[in-house]
């Protein structure tokens, strides 16, 4: 084929396979129309990771759910973005710019009011003042957001619809060069 093959659609009605060149953030996933997916090349299938500090980012920015959000990341081998210290926020901010609402990997479904990163961490409470929304969190969702046009979190409903970012360490159990 002319592109690189990272994975295939597979028709069950027709048994035809459609070679693809991989799945990106600017895109909508594949619809149950148009087939199912499958992944050939692992990590290198997603073509929007980007490195910063032996960890590789993609920025998802069709929007879904949070739970949604949680399985694309966990279908790239990655997990919602854990900003767990005050340096990978102000990264964070960097590397978004301040125009999208994005799901991070902060909630407090097990537990209210125990908020935990993706990475399994509990939130600190010097980095919770410092980058959650004054008064906030509040109670009023369990899902954690950035806050667009500002430097901040907050919580809301997990069934809103919002972009997201994906984080996947670069020694992965994957191989990704």
């Amino acid at each position: 084929f002319g592109i690189q093959c990272y994975g295939f659609l597979y028709d069950q009605n027709s048994h035809y396979c459609i070679p693809t060149g991989g799945i990106s953030a600017f895109t909508p996933r594949p619809n149950e129309t148009e087939g199912d997916f499958y992944f050939l090349g692992g990590c290198k299938a997603y073509v929007d990771f980007k490195p910063y500090n032996y960890i590789r980012y993609a920025d998802i920015t069709f929007q879904q759910d949070y739970f949604t959000a949680r399985r694309t990341c966990e279908c790239l081998d990655a997990r919602l973005m854990a900003a767990d210290t005050v340096d990978k926020w102000v990264w964070f901010l960097g590397f978004t710019g301040n125009s999208y609402t994005y799901w991070l990997g902060l909630d407090d479904l097990k537990e209210e009011n125990n908020f935990v990163w993706a990475d399994g961490q509990t939130i600190k409470p010097e980095i919770k003042e410092q980058i959650f929304t004054k008064g906030k969190p509040d109670g009023d969702g369990d899902c954690v957001f950035r806050v667009t046009f500002t430097s901040f979190m907050d919580d809301a409903d997990c069934n809103r619809n919002l972009t997201s970012i994906c984080e996947q360490l670069q020694f992965a159990t994957s191989v990704c060069n």
